[in-house]
């Protein structure tokens, strides 16, 4: 966690936070610049989460899968809003086979 957040820079921070379907969410925050040089202003400040949450193990793929789930918003005013929202969301998850797919 501390790498992923590091890597992000000073503005950024992190936990790691588990989730009802088991797996763990390297949730990280922070703020970014969107750069738009056409136009004006030409960068425009917003908020940003992302959460990492790896998917289970799959034999049919020996390779480690990530989802990623971003959230931004240039409304920092509004995140306190927006982030029951986006928790909701990540609770939500749910990982199933491809035997469960079928049987529905």
């Amino acid at each position: 966690m501390r790498d992923l957040v590091a890597a992000r820079g000073d503005a950024w921070s992190g936990q790691v936070y588990p989730l009802p379907c088991g797996q763990p969410a390297a949730v990280v925050t922070g703020a970014r610049i969107y750069e738009r040089p056409a136009v004006n202003p030409p960068t425009v400040p917003f908020h940003e989460l992302q959460a990492i949450v790896p998917v289970p193990d799959d034999p049919a793929n020996p390779q480690q899968a990530l989802l990623n789930i971003t959230f931004s918003t240039p409304a920092a005013t509004d995140w306190d809003t927006y982030m029951p929202l986006v928790a909701d969301l990540l609770r939500s998850l749910a990982f199933t086979t491809e035997a469960e797919t079928d049987d529905q």
